[in-house]
């Protein structure tokens, strides 16, 4: 989606970014892919034996030999014990790792944090119809009488926005 919204349409799409487990291991990034795609190369220098694409998706999965891992020097940087069969370690690559670095690197901006902090007070509302006003179960049944309770929760929600801006009890917002 952030591909073909920045890429296709030139809309500028600020998101959180993927979030990593903290480990003190060898992640995918330190495996670079050959030019080709067809093979990944470890940390130690060994070439991965084998290469499969997920059917319909965007991850390829390169896996080393289990005797080539057996005998890395940096086997313990690399994974807590070695798999059982006969294969070794496995890396993921996906193919949206390019944009989830840039979602990464603009996330460190100024210009996230602002959108970030407008972002939580927008959702506030989006959530009120549901937490104060019964939006999570509907007493009815049907779509025609489920919906009228979804918009009077929502004309309520707007109501009560309203009046608080016409009496001026708004409060000031944080920075």
């Amino acid at each position: 989606m952030i591909r073909e919204l920045e890429d296709k349409a030139n809309v500028e799409v600020i998101v959180p970014p993927k979030k990593r487990p903290e480990t003190k291991l060898f992640i995918s990034d330190d495996f670079p892919v050959s030019e080709d795609g067809s093979q990944a190369t470890c940390p130690a220098g060994a070439v991965s034996a084998r290469r499969n694409e997920e059917p319909n998706g965007p991850r390829v999965r390169y896996t080393f030999a289990k005797d080539t891992c057996a005998s890395c020097p940096l086997l313990n940087q690399c994974m807590n014990k070695l798999p059982k069969g006969r294969m070794g370690r496995a890396v993921s690559k996906n193919e949206y790792e390019a944009e989830y670095a840039r979602v990464a690197a603009r996330a460190t901006t100024e210009q996230y944090h602002n959108v970030l902090r407008e972002h939580l007070l927008v959702e506030r509302k989006f959530t009120e119809p549901l937490n104060r006003h019964g939006g999570r179960r509907t007493p009815y049944r049907g779509t025609a009488k489920t919906t009228m309770h979804e918009l009077m929760a929502a004309t309520v929600t707007n109501v009560k926005r309203m009046v608080n801006l016409l009496l001026g009890s708004v409060r000031a917002l944080p920075a």
